[in-house]
């Protein structure tokens, strides 16, 4: 592969192709300002993979214009399957030596490619990641713990840096070496696709002695939705959640320490959305909450004599008993709660 040196000045033919795989539904009113930022690129050799997941408003018809003007943009029209078939499906058609992810309703800076591109052939790395701020109406806010300078994790400071959120476990701010996905997919027919997935890469990262790079440059916008999975709390979300972020500690398992507090605060968003849930969703979150129960007197006795947060250390004590009338309380208690604290911030349609 070309050094950094020559990477950029080389003819185009001769640099590393580059797929970035879009899924799309239903988001006409967001769609032309992600296709331009992608399209615009100040880094040209692009392989725009169009996933059209059965949109039922003008998001289809975007789509074809955008291909019908740039011979780079690949349109496939599909069935609406999930973010994650559609992911999968990019990642099957895709041509370049580079995957990335850019979700639909978000976008780029205009030479994030080249500058994530130009890490990853500099450092050798397989995946480059880059910082990113959420996009609220008229609010701009900048995700917590950005580094300042370039950093490049290998081994155990990659397992830790990880579990730490630096990197993220989102598929969409960073640049994939295509063979990253040669073993693995998004699990379909779930949320919290990304949990599921990135560790398992990561895991197979630190354990080869590759490396991952963070660059310092913000090149990533993420517009927070009143739609999107962190706003609209479904039991099946708050299960896949839990589940996800449990798998990811029992693969990190070494990383127990800073990953228990996430495996606790998804237990807290079960119970604090109970009332919230259908009649036959609570029969059905039973299983679940015992679930939870044994999880909880597993690390009991860790978490109480172990530097925890106090919130950790609470759930972790409550939740070992899985009493329906303890969880009614709480979930109320934080309704309560919320009714107090709504934050002034407009979100998305």
């Amino acid at each position: 592969m070309s050094n950094t040196n020559t990477l950029l000045s080389e003819r185009m033919t001769d640099a590393p192709l580059v797929s970035i795989i879009i899924p799309v539904y239903n988001v006409s009113a967001y769609l032309t300002q992600c296709l331009e930022s992608v399209a615009g690129q100040t880094y040209q050799k692009l392989d725009i993979i169009l996933i059209d997941d059965g949109s039922t408003d003008d998001s289809g018809s975007i789509c074809d214009r955008f291909a019908s003007c740039d011979a780079r943009i690949r349109v496939f029209h599909t069935e609406n399957r999930g973010i994650s078939a559609a992911r999968n499906l990019g990642i099957e058609e895709a041509r370049g030596e580079y995957i990335m992810f850019v979700d639909s309703d978000d976008w780029i800076e205009l030479n994030a490619v080249e500058t994530l591109l130009e890490a990853a052939v500099r450092n050798n790395s397989l995946i480059t990641a880059a910082h990113c701020v959420d996009e609220f109406v008229g609010v701009t806010q900048t995700i917590p713990n950005s580094y300042e300078t370039e950093r490049i994790f290998e081994g155990k400071n990659l397992l830790n840096a990880f579990a730490n959120g630096n990197p993220r476990h989102v598929a969409w701010n960073k640049l994939f070496v295509a063979d990253c996905f040669s073993k693995y997919r998004f699990p379909e027919g779930h949320v919290y696709e990304d949990v599921f997935t990135t560790w398992r890469i990561m895991r197979e990262i630190a354990d080869n002695g590759s490396s991952v790079t963070v660059v310092p440059s913000i090149l990533y916008h993420y517009r927070v939705r009143k739609g999107s999975v962190s706003r609209d709390v479904t039991y099946r979300e708050l299960k896949d959640a839990w589940r996800a972020y449990r798998t990811k500690l029992e693969g990190l398992i070494e990383c127990k320490n800073t990953l228990l507090p996430e495996c606790f605060n998804q237990i807290a968003r079960v119970w604090k959305h109970y009332c919230g849930f259908q009649h036959e969703e609570k029969k059905q979150a039973k299983s679940l909450i015992s679930e939870m129960s044994e999880f909880s007197r597993t690390y009991l006795r860790y978490v109480k004599n172990g530097d925890f947060p106090k919130h950790t250390k609470l759930i972790c004590s409550i939740s070992r008993v899985d009493s329906p009338f303890i969880i009614k309380a709480y979930s109320v208690a934080h309704r309560f709660r919320d009714a107090f604290k709504k934050k002034r911030i407009v979100y998305y349609d």
